[in-house]
């Protein structure tokens, strides 16, 4: 086997599933051509998301409440288009749905969660909490299956084929990490369509990369997507507690504070994955790791 440099920058037992990671005959071309492959799934998935649920329920209306309803029949058939990829490629435990989990997987979520807590903190200050019931019920589920479909894509079956392709690079760990979370903050671009200003949705591109770095080394440091798919998850719900209002999802405001959560959440996110992914001498990096059915 070439030598590789995955080690250095996540758990072992994530690195021994990259090294061990197969695809059906039908699907090697995302390991030929990892690049390629991330692009047209990303569109493909995110198009199938805005567009079908558009076609399927033209005449739904235009209330908050038919819009979250519909934004859920999307993020629902999503997350079941990206679980049957999953399953077609046989990577439920090779995306980090299943598997051992390494030491201290719990502790290195606690910035994350902190960010989450600053999240809450703003939106308290901009919002007045209403409790609406009708609302909850479908914004609710909606955040939690966003964060499934986005995380499992994303970190999933677009960071994959990316590590594989470059695990014999000297960082292509790195690399792979920050080319992922690229398109993934890119990907944000398709909120334009739903009528949202440019400049809002590019500070939203910028803070979704600074995610998508921090949530990419917690699944290399941990070997679990799923501390991933709950705190991405929290991100998107902090803002629906406060009623439809303040989460309908309309992506307009003022952008001044919509840069906020990019400088005071998205780059310490950022920072903090690059710190999780710094190469770690062999010293440095864990004997053993806790195993967990």
């Amino acid at each position: 086997m070439d030598t590789d440099y995955l080690s250095g920058r996540m758990a072992e037992s994530r690195a021994e599933i990259v090294r061990g990671a197969s695809t059906p005959r039908w699907a090697e071309v995302v390991f030929r051509h990892p690049v390629w492959s991330a692009l047209v799934l990303l569109a493909f998935v995110f198009a199938f998301q805005q567009f079908v649920p558009r076609l399927l329920l033209s005449g739904i209306g235009g209330s908050v409440y038919a819009r979250e309803a519909r934004d859920l029949i999307g993020e629902g058939l999503a997350a079941l288009l990206v679980l049957a990829i999953v399953l077609a490629l046989g990577w439920w435990r090779t995306v980090g749905l299943a598997g051992p989990l390494a030491r201290g997987t719990l502790k290195l979520a606690w910035f994350p969660a902190l960010m989450i807590v600053v999240l809450f903190m703003l939106q308290a200050q901009q919002s007045q909490f209403e409790f609406d019931a009708k609302w909850l019920s479908i914004a609710v589920p909606n955040v939690f299956l966003v964060g499934f479909f986005e995380e499992v894509l994303t970190r999933g079956l677009v960071l994959l084929p990316l590590l594989v392709a470059w695990r014999s690079r000297p960082n292509g760990v790195l690399m792979a990490v920050m080319v992922s979370s690229l398109m993934f903050g890119l990907a944000h671009l398709i909120n334009l369509f739903n009528g949202a200003e440019l400049g809002t949705t590019l500070v939203q591109v910028g803070y979704a990369f600074g995610f998508g770095v921090g949530f990419a080394a917690l699944l290399l440091r941990t070997n679990t997507i799923w501390l991933g798919i709950v705190l991405h998850a929290l991100v998107d719900a902090n803002g629906i507690w406060f009623g439809p209002s303040s989460g309908d999802g309309s992506g307009t405001g003022d952008e001044a504070t919509s840069i906020i959560p990019l400088l005071l959440v998205g780059l310490p996110l950022l920072v903090y994955g690059l710190v999780l992914l710094r190469k770690r001498k062999p010293s440095e990096q864990p004997t053993e790791e806790r195993v967990t059915a």
